[in-house]
């Protein structure tokens, strides 16, 4: 493994170790502080309308880390990247669902969010 790769590893396993403590520590609202404070937060939606899934920018710059979890995933994934080096792993089973269970709420706060702008006539000026 090259120095690059390992810094990346390193890197990744420092975020997934404050998400395992985050979430052992069963305080479910620092997970949403720890959320709330991404870099960028995607979360995609069905053609009904439902909660699909998101992708979290948690690192950006050098490395970029985004954690990823979707419905057809069985747990969240957290990848980096850092030049032309890649380095993905899975969360654990425990850190997955508490993320798909901050992801919906995050997922609420879009659907509001979206409602709220589509009332808003100045939201549409070109």
């Amino acid at each position: 493994m090259d120095r690059d790769l390992a810094l990346l590893k390193e890197r990744v396993d420092e975020f997934i170790t404050k998400l395992d403590s985050l979430v052992q520590s069963d305080c479910l609202e620092e997970l949403s502080e720890y959320l709330d404070d991404c870099w960028d937060i995607e979360v995609t939606f069905n053609m009904q309308g439902e909660f699909n899934g998101f992708s979290l920018a948690v690192a950006l710059g050098g490395p970029n880390i985004y954690i990823s979890y979707h419905r057809c995933q069985a747990v969240a994934t957290i990848s980096g990247s850092w030049g032309t080096i890649n380095y993905q792993d899975c969360l654990g089973a425990d850190v997955s669902d508490a993320l798909w269970d901050a992801g919906e709420h995050l997922a609420e706060q879009a659907t509001y969010a979206i409602e709220r702008r589509s009332r808003n006539p100045w939201s549409h000026v070109a």
